[in-house]
């Protein structure tokens, strides 16, 4: 029994070693397989990260710009505010032709007193040049009169 005993006992030394073999082959591509997967993940969890932080800014600049439209668009909606309506706009128009006729009729009217002054004006001058010719008459007499003296 003995020798049986010492047989059985190497058979199982022998299948025990086996199986510890395969246990470490299986615990060593295991954990290969693991520690790749470990160091992918933490690749994936860096390029989620730097991906999160270029969203993030790209989301600051969006709303950035969205600012700006915005307030763009507040200033533009208060200049339509002040401009007139379409009623307004056409009273507008047309009082400023109401005016245009009035300054037409205001020129017709000084082209015609120009006219009536300019007529009189000559008639004017055609009465004072006798007043001007004595005028200067006396101013040479009285002159030759000073001088005498």
């Amino acid at each position: 029994m003995t020798e049986f005993g010492l047989t059985e006992i190497v058979g199982w030394i022998v299948a025990l070693n086996t199986i510890i073999t395969f246990a470490t082959t299986f615990y060593n591509v295991m954990s290969t397989r693991a520690t790749k997967a470990l160091k992918a993940i933490e690749g994936l969890s860096e390029r989620i990260g730097k991906l999160a932080d270029e969203r993030q800014k790209a989301s600051d600049a969006v709303g950035e710009r969205f600012q700006i439209v915005e307030s763009r668009l507040l200033k533009i909606e208060a200049d339509i505010e002040h401009m007139p309506d379409r009623d307004q706009a056409q009273q507008a128009q047309q009082q400023a032709h109401r005016l245009e006729l009035a300054i037409e009729k205001l020129t017709g009217r000084l082209e015609t007193l120009d006219e009536r002054m300019t007529g009189r004006m000559d008639t004017l001058d055609e009465r004072i040049r006798p007043v001007v010719a004595t005028t200067a008459r006396l101013q040479n007499y009285l002159m030759e009169q000073g001088v005498e003296k």
